[in-house]
């Protein structure tokens, strides 16, 4: 008989081969997707190493540009603001857009003035009765003094005593003034913005855009924003003129626009704006113990109610960041450009963070801002499972 056990033999060669290139194939196959993983692990590390270092250039650059950046970021969010106001006069009145520009940037320097003289003439009225107040605060000192309370600690009053030259930089006084200073430096600036706003007004038309992109998308945020912010505060301001006016209170008119300028700064501006009638509330001679109660608690239930239940009702999702990417936000701006950085951070880092969720690459720090914290144990999942 013919002998065929070499065929045998050669058939289990041969099997073991193939199975042995499948075998290193599959060996091929997961070393590349190893190193195509390695290789995405490494891309993602230099480009957050690059935005890191960007960021810093940055930081430098707009913080030495301070004098011609804020100017025109506050023209754009102006823009922003008064652009469906010309649009409309164009639209429905049929004026030339020219002369829409015209009238709406009146009314815009209208505005500005008006809430500038509020603050001056408040300013001067505060001036002119400080010595009123200084005489009310000396009254408080001598009967805390007289009831011995700053003897057990050892502390001595003159004969003449200068209440206001006692107060240190940090107390509210100083505060006060430092705020005042900052709005009347953005009120002052209010020229060379209305011009930039000009500029960017006339260079905008009234073709159709596009209704998706990048630039529709920042638009339509930042629009939602400024409006709802300056619808709320508005109310706000308001409110707080109205319950202070009606309970008596002197400068209600600058503690109202105090609040309509302090509410875009949030959080803290809401806490700043309840804080700053205070002192003048228990230093104001001849008023009830009940309507100093209400004059301090009736603008922070206001800002509490406005703040916590009716704007993010109206606000939505139009910035989607988290409380902490905002806290960070305050203080890096802040550090920036002052005051004025803690009005303008949060829309600018909203802006940032719809750009970084449209390039591939940036896509978690999107997703981290807005806190939506995603992990890779799902692709991680997937990846044993095809290999």
């Amino acid at each position: 008989m013919p002998d065929f056990s070499h065929w045998d033999s050669d058939g289990a060669k041969g099997q073991c081969s193939t199975e042995g290139l499948r075998t290193s194939g599959q060996r091929i196959v997961a070393q590349e997707f190893t190193l195509i993983g390695t290789t995405d692990i490494h891309l993602r590390i230099q480009t957050i190493c690059l935005m890191v270092l960007t960021a810093i250039a940055l930081a430098v650059a707009l913080h030495w540009l301070k004098p011609a950046v804020v100017p025109f970021v506050w023209a754009f969010f102006l823009s922003v603001i008064v652009g469906p106001v010309v649009n409309f006069q164009v639209r429905y009145l049929r004026f030339p857009r020219s002369l829409s520009l015209m009238t709406t940037l009146a009314l815009v320097v209208i505005a500005i003035a008006v809430v500038g003289g509020l603050i001056a003439s408040s300013i001067a009225q505060f001036a002119a009765d400080s010595s009123q107040y200084e005489g009310t605060v000396e009254r408080l000192v001598r009967s805390v003094e007289s009831s011995g309370i700053l003897k057990t600690f050892g502390i001595t009053l003159p004969e003449k005593l200068d209440v206001f030259s006692l107060l240190p930089t940090g107390t509210l006084k100083g505060v006060m003034l430092t705020m005042t200073n900052a709005m009347m430096s953005v009120l002052s600036r209010g020229m060379m913005v209305i011009l930039f706003a000009a500029f960017l007004l006339a260079g905008d038309n009234l073709r159709d855009k596009p209704e998706d992109g990048v630039v529709s998308e920042v638009e339509s945020g930042v629009k939602q924003y400024v409006s709802t912010k300056v619808i709320v505060s508005a109310t706000t301001g308001i409110l707080v003129f109205t319950v202070l006016a009606a309970l008596g209170i002197p400068y209600a008119i600058s503690f109202g626009a105090f609040a309509f300028i302090l509410n875009f700064v949030p959080t803290i501006g809401s806490i700043l704006a309840t804080i700053l009638p205070i002192p003048i509330i228990l230093l104001l001679p001849g008023i009830s113990t009940p309507a100093t109660v209400l004059a301090i608690a009736l603008p922070g239930v206001i800002q509490i109610v406005i703040g916590n239940v009716v704007e993010p009702k109206m606000m939505g999702k139009s910035l989607d960041l988290h409380p902490i990417t905002v806290l960070l936000a305050l203080i890096f701006w802040g550090m920036i450009w002052g005051f004025e950085g803690m009005i303008l951070g949060v829309p600018i880092t909203a802006i940032i963070r719809i750009v970084l969720e449209k390039l591939e690459m940036t896509v978690p720090v999107a997703h981290l801002m807005a806190g939506r914290i995603e992990t890779r144990s799902k692709e991680g999942e997937d990846y044993h499972a095809g290999t």
